[in-house]
């Protein structure tokens, strides 16, 4: 099983969670307050706030 590493940042007002494991990595970006697109780890497409 994988474990992976999380890094978050912060650019501004812009916020980047980034999923780093041997197996995949993945990157969030997102400003708070604001409605955004995400596709989950399942590869299901969701409306996030």
């Amino acid at each position: 099983m994988a474990k992976p590493n999380v890094v978050i940042s912060k650019n501004g007002d812009e916020i980047c969670l980034k999923t780093e494991s041997s197996l995949k990595t993945t990157e969030l970006k997102f400003r708070l307050g604001e409605e955004f697109d995400e596709t989950t780890a399942d590869n299901r497409k969701t409306k996030v706030r």
